[in-house]
């Protein structure tokens, strides 16, 4: 089943047994980042999602924050 919801913006991530799932607004990238990434935890902020790996690595895919 799904876990961990994660919704701002007009999207919405989660985690399943397969990884992220990022679906809904794509502007910037921020759900058609990695597929099938093993994650132990996601969370979202305007045009940015970010998940910690299964490697304790952070990941962040979307609009660029400099």
């Amino acid at each position: 089943g799904l876990g961990i919801p994660a919704e701002p913006l007009f999207r919405s991530c989660a985690l399943d047994e397969d990884g992220v799932k990022c679906w809904g607004n794509d502007d910037y990238g921020q759900v058609s980042g990695p597929t099938g990434l093993e994650a132990k935890d996601i969370g979202t902020i305007d045009n940015q999602t970010c998940v910690i790996t299964s490697l304790d690595k952070l990941e962040c895919f979307g609009i660029s924050i400099r």
